[in-house]
């Protein structure tokens, strides 16, 4: 139910009468499986994953985010990007350490809007994992504001959903090869997840931390993706720490991609945390066709097709599958040093992530006849 915003001034800096719908709003539709949501008095989605994003239509002629990103770094650390009736893409800075509005558009023709609202990149050397510690890179939305007497309505969304799993290639770093850091140069619409969203036709939740594998932590203290034994110490199964990810509804297809950086770990312990993940993923997702893919360098193949071999042979999971693209996606991107396919020979330009998403779609819909 929609509450005047002139009742939430504690929690809004805004003047002028307008409309607070607040994240619960059934119209409002998140990214299924990489937001988190807060059961508090003011109630937040919160979400540290580029890619991840919002949509909805709304009437009048405003709209403007309220957000919370007091646990943030005192200083610029994340991008949005978003467009209004399929409009051309605009780019907004989430204020560092805010509670208040964020405006998005003003002054459009009074009618029927649509916006969608992308998490486009994000600090990696701030924290990703914990809220609260007063230098989270993470997106805190409280609802949306809208003109006084405004409402919400559903924006249409595909029938399918996939879930991806990935590192900092999945999030997009450098694929604008810009100098700057992560806020010039990474850009999270711009993936080869998002290619193969586009070329599977279906919702998408991209799960993507730079430095993580298999074996070792992400940037900004994520957890390993898969912790034999301790699921409190794995990431795949948390949206943040302390928010378990929601497999309630299970994704149509879920895609990993790790192991370009547990290049240095034995291969033995790779293939065990692979198969032991798929036994905790199938358990999680009992419906879900689940794909495990050979990064595109072609790192730690050999254990990845083990441990996907070695797990199906125990199971007889028949909607499991093995996907390697071999030396075609590799090309370019196989070795640091700056190539035509990548600014450093490990992260694909954004040209190339368009490519990678598209062989892969192939693939994905191969199998599963889509």
């Amino acid at each position: 139910m929609a509450t005047s915003i002139l009742l939430l001034l504690s929690l809004l800096s805004v003047c002028a009468a307008q409309t607070f719908f607040p994240v619960s709003n059934s119209a409002l539709y998140f990214s299924r499986y990489n937001w988190a949501f807060t059961s508090a008095a003011q109630p937040t989605a919160l979400t540290s994953n580029n890619g991840a994003y919002i949509k909805v239509k709304f009437t009048g002629t405003s709209i403007a985010l309220g957000i919370n990103t007091s646990f943030a770094p005192a200083m610029p650390f994340m991008n949005l990007l978003f467009t209004i009736d399929d409009g051309p893409m605009k780019e907004v800075a989430v204020p560092p350490r805010s509670e208040g509005t964020l405006p998005l558009a003003s002054g459009l023709t009074a009618g029927t809007h649509s916006l969608v609202l992308y998490v486009y990149n994000s600090l990696q050397s701030s924290d990703r994992w914990t809220v609260g510690v007063g230098n989270s890179a993470i997106l805190g939305v409280r609802g949306v504001i809208v003109d006084s007497g405004a409402q919400l309505q559903p924006l249409d969304t595909l029938p399918r959903h996939i879930l991806v799993y990935g590192d900092s290639i999945t999030e997009g770093v450098q694929a604008e090869c810009q100098p700057g850091g992560d806020l010039e140069s990474n850009a999270a619409t711009k993936t080869w997840a998002m290619a193969l969203a586009a070329g599977l036709q279906t919702e998408i939740s991209v799960v993507g931390y730079g430095r993580l594998g298999w074996t070792i932590p992400g940037n900004g203290n994520v957890p390993p993706v898969f912790t034999p034994g301790a699921p409190d110490s794995s990431s795949w199964n948390m949206v943040l720490a302390k928010f378990p990810r929601n497999f309630s509804i299970a994704p149509d297809a879920i895609v990993i991609g790790h192991g370009t950086n547990d290049g240095s770990a034995p291969p033995s312990t790779v293939q065990r945390n692979a198969q032991g993940w798929l036994s905790a993923v199938r358990q999680a997702a009992p419906s879900s066709a689940i794909f495990v893919c050979v990064p595109f360098g072609g790192f730690q193949k050999s254990a990845l097709e083990q441990a996907t071999a070695n797990y199906i042979a125990a199971s007889g999971d028949t909607n499991v599958f093995f996907i390697d693209l071999g030396a075609q996606a590799a090309y370019g991107t196989a070795h640091w040093g700056a190539s035509a396919e990548s600014c450093d020979g490990i992260h694909p330009l954004a040209y190339r992530h368009g490519q990678l998403g598209s062989m892969l779609a192939v693939q994905v819909a191969k199998k599963l006849k889509w």
